[in-house]
């Protein structure tokens, strides 16, 4: 069992606690995206009204990030589809976490999700050449649509030839543990930006998707129909993984806090060596989904 995935998007941590928040949506980094924070076992977002640079502050003091440089517009990063835990929230600036702040209550709001906060900070990540991320519909640090940067943006990868070799280059490069599936034909949705990658043929052992065979960047014959995916061993993680039910059970819950040796269990023992693994759907087992047996 690897680790757990202790920097990158989310930045360090042992696990998600009550209260924590993070930055996500498309083209989030850790410092800058739209904010949600964790309550109840659920992501939720926090509505923009009120929203200023000093609640900004307490949200990229919370995640190490520096100092609030602006507010994004509400459209920046897209929209959430969870639910929206925070309104009204009125911060000091001074506050080390986003819960310490004056706000309505949790759950309590008159906001849709066009009205989703954001912050961007001084501490942003900044992309380099041959960096991937995994985006798009369902997506999570260590399981979406594969992208990679080069000259300057980010693009997709084409399924021809994907398989778990490819895959777990991609996993070792984010530190996601490896490869359980290599999803085809844009099961996270299909990408919008260029296809920067054909024809990929990792042996496995690489530390760098860019590092294995591939045509030359940017030549494909590929349309977004057919973007690469990727599903890691570290995308389930352990906070709480498990309560009690009324016949003193224990039932996993909140899939996204479940390690994965007790998934594996629960839905049958799928090991990526076996004959078919890559075709098992874990995309579609989401946060606060119940998983039986």
């Amino acid at each position: 069992m690897h680790s757990l995935l202790h920097s990158m998007l989310f930045g360090p941590r042992q696990s998600w606690s009550q209260g924590d928040i993070r930055l996500a949506g498309s083209g989030s980094t850790r410092c800058s995206g739209r904010l949600e924070i964790l309550h109840n076992g659920s992501w939720g977002t926090v509505c923009d009204d009120g929203w200023d640079l000093n609640d900004a502050q307490v949200v990229c003091r919370q995640l190490d990030c520096g100092t609030a440089l602006r507010i994004p517009s509400s459209d920046m990063f897209g929209q959430g589809t969870e639910i929206i835990w925070l309104d009204d929230v009125d911060c000091s600036g001074n506050e080390n976490s986003l819960t310490a702040c004056q706000h309505k209550g949790f759950g309590e709001h008159n906001c849709g999700h066009y009205e989703d906060a954001g912050v961007i900070c001084s501490e942003t990540q900044i992309s380099l050449e041959g960096d991937v991320r995994l985006a798009g519909s369902g997506s999570t640090w260590c399981s979406g649509r594969v992208e990679i940067f080069h000259n300057g943006s980010w693009g997709t990868v084409c399924d021809d030839g994907w398989d778990l070799n490819d895959a777990q280059a991609v996993c070792r490069q984010l530190d996601c543990g490896t490869a359980l599936s290599a999803p085809h034909s844009a099961s996270f949705g299909q990408g919008t930006a260029k296809i920067w990658l054909d024809d990929v043929d990792c042996s496995g052992s690489e530390r760098s998707l860019l590092v294995c065979r591939h045509k030359r960047l940017g030549k494909h014959n590929c349309g977004h129909s057919k973007d690469a995916g990727v599903i890691c061993s570290v995308a389930f993680r352990v906070t709480n993984p498990y309560e009690d039910n009324e016949d003193g059970d224990e039932d996993c819950v909140n899939v996204d806090c479940v390690d994965i040796i007790d998934l594996k269990e629960k839905t049958g023992g799928v090991d990526e060596e076996e004959e078919g693994a890559s075709d098992y759907d874990f995309k579609n087992l989401t946060t606060n989904q119940e998983i039986t047996q």
